[in-house]
């Protein structure tokens, strides 16, 4: 990566994300004994977030078991959902798409459907009228207002319902409840040098992205969220994401 990358991935970032960030390239670089162990470890987040036993086991009896518990409470709602998905709109029930997990692996992510069939037809039609969309788009990787949504995804997406097959992915061990949101491949690049940071942690269905205002804050922002994170990380700082979890999905706020 070169230094202009470097440089350019972090003057962005609010102070507490570029401080972070800054601490482990400085470290990277260095030429130290612990510059030297770093690199040979690969990422200085991942080694820092996983080193914890608090993490590698606890972290996960805490998923699993909770996972577990909404099963009974989540089933019959995911079953009336898969219903009405199937009698409002052509297509499958679920859509899985892939996605850039911990330690840079790639994983299915699974989710109900709230695009029509071929949805990437209909967006590059929306793109040729509206050159607005279009840099939203290549800004956010979302849209306020998608023409591929349908209107109970549309509703779907507004109470976050959508990311209920994700449990699934709890459950595999891919994803957590709490942790950066899962991006695509093509998402690295923005991240630039603190693309390890992403990396070092299982992305959650819920984050600090989340409960910070979603898709109303920019992309640079985001990045620093996972930082934070990464950096922060406690049992008490996931259950108060959890909990204000419920108040952003209670008030829609920043969900398309």
């Amino acid at each position: 990566m070169s230094g202009n990358e470097r440089n350019g991935s972090s003057a962005r970032l609010p102070y507490q994300a570029a401080g972070y960030l800054h601490q482990y390239l400085a470290l990277e670089t260095s030429g130290t004994a612990a510059g030297l162990q770093l690199h040979a470890w690969g990422a200085k987040p991942r080694d820092l977030f996983r080193q914890a036993w608090s993490y590698r086991v606890a972290k996960r009896i805490f998923d699993f078991v909770l996972a577990v518990a909404l099963l009974p409470l989540l089933l019959p709602v995911c079953l009336l959902l898969m219903l009405l998905i199937k009698c409002s709109s052509r297509g499958p029930v679920f859509y899985r798409h892939l996605r850039v997990g911990q330690d840079s692996r790639s994983f299915y992510l699974y989710k109900f459907r709230t695009m029509y069939l071929h949805d990437q037809t209909l967006l590059e039609a929306y793109f040729t009228t509206n050159a607005e969309a279009r840099r939203e788009w290549e800004e956010q990787y979302k849209l306020r207002w998608d023409p591929r949504v349908t209107r109970l995804g549309a509703l779907l997406r507004r109470t976050s319902l959508d990311e209920l097959p994700q449990i699934v992915n709890v459950l595999l061990g891919q994803m957590s409840f709490v942790g950066p949101r899962p991006i695509v491949h093509d998402e690295i690049h923005r991240y630039g040098a603190a693309f390890p940071f992403y990396a070092a942690a299982k992305p959650g269905i819920t984050g600090l992205w989340q409960v910070s205002g979603r898709g109303t804050v920019s992309y640079e922002t985001r990045v620093s969220l996972d930082i934070i994170y990464v950096m922060t990380w406690s049992f008490v700082q996931d259950l108060s994401v959890l909990l204000k979890t419920v108040r952003a999905v209670c008030r829609s706020e920043g969900a398309y």
